[in-house]
């Protein structure tokens, strides 16, 4: 996941030498073991095949604008986009 967003969104990434780029970061997470419990048990799923269906956030990602103009914004959808085809 992070090689495909990381493809559609690097040369947008604000850096040394592109500061102005509209991306300031763009973070991923991994739902940790404990989580994955305390949420299986709040939702009564009891098999693994239950959360595999139901867990919908295992693994999540966000990019952080370092420029949120309606502009910018839809230049980096525009990139994630592609990747959609």
């Amino acid at each position: 996941m992070r090689d495909k967003i990381d493809k559609y969104t690097k040369y947008l990434v604000s850096d040394t030498y592109n500061p102005n780029n509209p991306i300031e970061v763009v973070k991923d997470r991994v739902k940790s073991p404990e989580s994955i419990i305390e949420k299986a048990i709040t939702r009564n799923w009891n098999t693994k095949q239950e959360i595999l269906k139901n867990m919908t956030d295992l693994a999540g990602m966000k990019i952080i604008m370092r420029d949120g103009s309606n502009e910018q914004v839809n230049k980096v959808l525009e990139n994630l986009m592609q990747g959609m085809d």
